[in-house]
């Protein structure tokens, strides 16, 4: 059979791609089922999830499950198969218990269902992870997106400013136009300290996790002493975008000049 439009050609490809990696996973399900097992994108992320969960009584996967399960979950997605996308996705998630990707796209789709209760909960289940600024603004994005369902526009309003902060993007100012308009009025105008305060009294963390800052600098020390000098830069870079910190600015140019 050919395919008379590109369109559909692509389409089929795609198909048969999803379907390889359904059997693919299936057949290393079986593989791993009598091991407890964890496919980690990043030295640090295995670091953080002996810290938080203490938990080190586990093997690594030869294969990077967890990536392959998202890229299913992003496929089934594209296709409108949600129910199929969120299974992937919390695979993924079970074999990285700290990946914020995984994390991240199975509460969009929570979004889309209107779990609004699980939204939140999930959403500040993800706070002890937050290593960069672009992940505390999409943290700050989600929760400005349930108070906006919930009808307290004023904490939504503050929630999307405070994103701004660590990480301009369309998708706040988007929602940040929405309100002005829903409210038929222009966007109150806050001090940092005003939002915080705001945010802070409905009990949501206005401040990067200092326990996962403090791991990610004692990782970036370590794996200097070893000699890693990638992974190490890589630890000292995610402290310094959240931090500032001269100290920290001066270690990644001792080892990457």
């Amino acid at each position: 059979m050919f395919c008379n439009k590109e369109y559909s050609c692509e389409r089929l490809l795609e198909g048969l791609v999803v379907k390889h990696l359904e059997e693919q996973l299936t057949e290393l399900e079986l593989k791993y089922q009598t091991e407890k097992c964890f496919s980690f994108n990043h030295i640090m992320e295995l670091y953080l999830y002996q810290f938080y969960q203490k938990d080190s009584d586990f093997k690594l996967a030869e294969e990077p499950m967890n990536l392959w399960y998202l890229e299913l979950g992003n496929k089934f997605v594209e296709d409108g198969k949600l129910e199929k996308a969120y299974d992937a996705y919390q695979k993924a998630e079970r074999w990285n218990p700290v990946d914020l990707d995984a994390k991240f796209a199975k509460i969009e789709l929570e979004k889309k269902q209107g779990k609004l209760p699980e939204v939140l909960n999930n959403t500040l289940s993800l706070y002890p992870y937050l290593c960069s600024r672009a992940t505390m603004a999409r943290f700050y994005r989600n929760l400005g997106f349930y108070y906006v369902e919930t009808y307290e526009p004023k904490i939504a309003e503050a929630l999307y400013e405070y994103s701004n902060l660590f990480f301009r993007t369309d998708n706040a100012e988007s929602e940040l136009g929405y309100l002005e308009n829903a409210l038929e009025r222009q966007r109150t105008k806050y001090n940092v300290y005003e939002l915080q305060k705001l945010i802070s009294g409905v009990q949501i963390p206005v401040a990067a996790p200092s326990n996962t800052l403090g791991l990610l600098y004692e990782v970036g020390k370590s794996e200097e002493k070893k000699g890693h000098l990638q992974e190490a830069a890589e630890c000292y870079l995610m402290v310094y975008d959240l931090t500032q910190d001269e100290e920290v600015k001066e270690r990644i140019k001792r080892i990457t000049s």
